[in-house]
């Protein structure tokens, strides 16, 4: 996951988190707009091109990371 978060959208202090809940979505960046009135993203939808991934973070209330994604 840090390969994930190390980059410059990266919105919060580095931590390292134990697990992150993954979840595969039709289009992160439609799932993005629905979702960043009731969440905090801490990294912007992003093509990860050698995963084959295009990703963005957030975390749920308790602080588990949690990744959206769809295939490249």
């Amino acid at each position: 996951m840090a390969d994930a978060l190390d980059q410059e959208t990266f919105s919060e202090p580095r931590r390292t988190d134990r697990f992150a809940l993954v979840l595969k979505v039709e289009n992160v960046e439609e799932t993005y707009e629905k979702l960043k009135g009731m969440v905090t993203f801490i990294t912007l939808p992003m093509e990860k091109v050698d995963w084959g991934l295009k990703v963005a973070h957030f975390r749920d209330r308790e602080g588990t990371l949690i990744e959206i994604y769809e295939n490249l």
